[in-house]
């Protein structure tokens, strides 16, 4: 507690408990703190083989890299990520059992590049799962359709930039026209 001329001692100065107000704010906003049972070095986290259900929430805004592989998250929705990570430009989901993919999955996600769905069970994938102006250029999603037989969702998906797309090892018989 503060104590000057003008207060009565033991009464907080409003000001200072605003400026310590505001300076933890500030500080959880901009967290840097590495989600429970994960591992972050820099840039990076890592939460592999740790039977999470869901995307950890509280990621580090500086995240680049994101590997979240090998859990029983069975579904990524448009609140996944709460928080918009703008630095994030690769993201490894391999082996969740991973069902379905919502409208806006990857909506808080600008600068996603990469994005890897492989070795999952994906029975519902939203054409409006990924954002508009998106940049992801490289899709993997073998081992990962095992239900289809064609991918009536993919031409409708915006991914103006894509350039590599991996279907190998699923069960598909057609693809749609126009899918390239």
């Amino acid at each position: 507690w503060f104590v000057n001329a003008k207060m009565r001692p033991g009464r907080p100065h409003k000001s200072g408990m605003t400026r310590l107000l505001l300076l933890l704010l500030t500080l959880a906003s901009s967290c840097r703190c590495c989600p429970d049972k994960c591992l972050c070095s820099s840039d990076t986290v890592k939460c592999q083989n740790q039977d999470l259900v869901e995307i950890p929430a509280s990621l580090p805004a500086n995240t680049k890299f994101l590997f979240v592989t090998g859990n029983t998250i069975a579904q990524i929705s448009d609140s996944s990520f709460p928080t918009r990570l703008e630095n994030l430009t690769e993201m490894y989901l391999s082996g969740n059992k991973m069902e379905e993919v919502h409208a806006g999955a990857f909506k808080n996600l600008p600068s996603l590049v990469r994005l890897d769905l492989s070795s999952n069970a994906i029975q519902n994938f939203s054409e409006r799962a990924f954002p508009d102006g998106g940049k992801l250029q490289v899709l993997n999603l073998s081992r990962s359709l095992n239900n289809y037989t064609t991918l009536d969702f993919f031409p409708h998906a915006n991914l103006p930039n894509l350039t590599s797309l991996d279907l190998s090892n699923n069960d598909l018989l057609f693809l749609p026209d126009g899918m390239f």
